[in-house]
């Protein structure tokens, strides 16, 4: 990914794509074609390893997580036939005032598969995090973004590493609730550990399942078995002005 990012040539043993429907087009040594094109079946299997990345953060937070609802579970008024499925359901947070907070996560490139940078990414900041927004509020799940019954967020991610303003939202959420419990001499150094690894995990599974989709490889990322003990947590907590921006 470091080399992708300063568009350095990528190693690669094949010359076109793998991509069923008609889809053989020649690849480039950057990666921008196995990044975005839909026929290899890549994509999906990205999404589906992104997913995964969140499961540590539903293990060690207060939240309770259900993953892959179908939409006919989370709102009354939906069609019975209606076979599309959320991401999460998460309950316990504050979000939702009460409410399920219902996720979908989604990552994307700001270049289409011929390289080309889709309209305005080239000199805006976060147009690829509106893009995968909007699809998902309004072309995908817009019954779920205006449903009365849930709070809706898109936890979208472009792929190089910038996050959309669901994704604080809800690491700042799963932070606050995780060391409410915690005495408040603690609470602020727990805060600031617990923030850290969070991110860490996300930025690094992120990282890990953007470069395996290039390369073909799936993405095993396992939740951990035990959670990591406060006294190991607050050992992360370094007190710098970036924590303390973070926090």
């Amino acid at each position: 990914m470091l080399r992708r990012r300063s568009r350095l040539p990528l190693a690669g043993g094949i010359r076109r794509c793998p991509g069923f429907r008609h889809c053989q087009s020649m690849l480039d040594v950057f990666g921008d074609h196995l990044a975005s094109c839909p026929s290899t079946g890549r994509l999906k299997r990205r999404g589906t390893a992104f997913e995964r990345v969140y499961r540590p953060l539903w293990h060690e937070s207060t939240a309770r997580a259900r993953e892959q609802p179908f939409v006919t579970e989370l709102i009354r008024d939906a069609d019975p036939t209606d076979s599309r499925q959320s991401d999460v359901e998460l309950r316990g947070l504050s979000l939702g005032r009460g409410l399920p907070v219902v996720g979908d996560m989604c990552m994307g490139s700001a270049l289409h598969a011929d390289g080309s940078p889709h309209p305005g990414a080239a000199n805006i900041n976060g147009t690829t995090i509106r893009r995968l927004t909007y699809n998902k509020l309004v072309t995908e799940y817009s019954d779920l973004a205006s449903s009365a019954e849930l709070e809706y967020l898109v936890l979208a991610c472009e792929e190089g590493g910038r996050w959309g303003p669901d994704q604080f939202r809800l690491v700042r959420d799963l932070v606050r609730l995780k060391v409410a419990p915690i005495h408040p001499l603690l609470r602020r150094s727990a805060a600031l550990g617990y923030t850290r690894r969070w991110w860490h995990i996300l930025s690094l599974g992120a990282q890990t399942v953007a470069a395996d989709c290039i390369l073909g490889h799936d993405s095993p990322i396992p939740a951990p078995e035990t959670v990591m003990p406060l006294a190991t947590v607050l050992s992360l907590a370094e007190i710098t002005p970036e924590s303390s921006r973070l926090a």
